[in-house]
């Protein structure tokens, strides 16, 4: 498994950019991480960088956190999306599983977010080669319908008269 060499935060507190850039330098993640703050960066940085992993602030001024995960979507299905919050209610947790987000993590247990992003890379990666093996599969049996479709004027019934 490749290590996660590019995490897009989006935080718009630069206290909380700094205490999470510690932590993963901390836990030794060696990640290039790009910071954004509002929507238009984002959108930039999101297609600039092709990050591996996307945190999200859940308030942050300006738009709502979920359209932050559905411009995500849009660009990279599958680049996992993890919120990163202050608090967070049931209503919200559930929000947040609906909208197909894969983690949440509170920033009041932040010291649990290597451990969540460990998880899901690890996850992301398995879920990408079984994506990778299913298009080769794929890209395979269009050969092989090609390749039939091609040899049927060749081949002549043969049955009994």
């Amino acid at each position: 498994m490749r290590e996660i060499g590019c995490i897009l935060l989006l935080e718009d507190n630069e206290a909380d950019q700094y205490i999470i850039k510690r932590l993963l330098k901390k836990a030794g993640y060696n990640a290039e991480l790009i910071i954004s703050d509002e929507i238009s960066d984002y959108k930039s940085k999101l297609k600039k960088h092709s990050p591996d992993i996307i945190l999200a602030d859940f308030n942050v001024p300006g738009f709502d956190s979920f359209d932050a995960l559905h411009i995500s979507r849009k660009i990279n299905a599958f680049t996992p999306f993890i919120f990163v919050t202050g608090s967070i209610s049931s209503e919200m947790a559930k929000d947040t599983v609906i909208s197909a987000a894969d983690a949440f993590v509170l920033k009041d247990n932040l010291q649990a977010l290597p451990t969540v992003l460990k998880s899901i890379w690890r996850y992301s990666s398995n879920y990408q080669k079984m994506q990778n093996e299913y298009l080769k599969l794929n890209d395979l049996n269009s050969k092989y319908d090609n390749l039939i479709n091609k040899l049927k004027p060749l081949i002549y019934p043969v049955g009994h008269h």
